[in-house]
């Protein structure tokens, strides 16, 4: 099963567990640039903007097709409770020629629920699972193992997908760490 790990990473973090959920799969990974929204002073200001109701960001263009892939993995740091605007801007093109989904997102310490209840209605399917990482599961070195979990996760829901189950059935799962 071919596999694309498609994310928005501001800071590195979002990135780091992108590149763990990969390596569990072998899957590909695009990197969704936003050049507005950089790092530093300029690009937070406009990161804030961008959540605050403006136009969304431009992204650069990505070498990766998800149409040619039979699961996408969605990744977002979590802005104003919500995904970050440059994975909103991809979608936005993306949306309708997308696989199966499932989403991983980082955030010091809430608005999961609505990040993947907005990936949900931009995809216009049901997450066959979801991720969330707070800043205090990385300060804890949590995020490994909920990485291998998440995993895990999904083999089986892909697994009930694609051989027992039409898309319409499969079970959604859902992790949450926190403890």
């Amino acid at each position: 099963m071919r596999v694309l790990v498609a994310y928005y990473s501001r800071t590195g973090t979002t990135a780091r567990i992108a590149s763990m959920i990969a390596a569990e799969f072998g899957a590909d990974l695009e990197m969704i640039r936003s050049p507005a929204c950089a790092s530093g002073i300029p690009g937070a200001l406009h990161a804030l903007g961008t959540c605050l109701g403006a136009r969304p960001p431009a992204i650069l263009p990505t070498r990766l097709n998800p149409a040619d892939y039979a699961l996408v993995i969605l990744g977002t740091p979590v802005w104003a409770l919500s995904l970050a605007a440059p994975l909103r801007a991809w979608l936005a093109t993306r949306a309708r020629n997308l696989p199966a989904c499932a989403a991983f997102a980082t955030a010091s310490a809430a608005g999961f629920r609505g990040t993947f209840a907005a990936i949900e209605t931009l995809t216009g399917q049901k997450l066959r699972a979801s991720l969330a990482i707070t800043a205090e599961d990385i300060c804890a070195g949590r995020e490994h193992l909920a990485t291998l979990r998440f995993a895990e996760s999904l083999r089986g829901a892909t697994t009930r997908l694609w051989r027992h189950t039409p898309p319409r059935l499969a079970h959604h799962h859902e992790t949450f760490l926190g403890w």
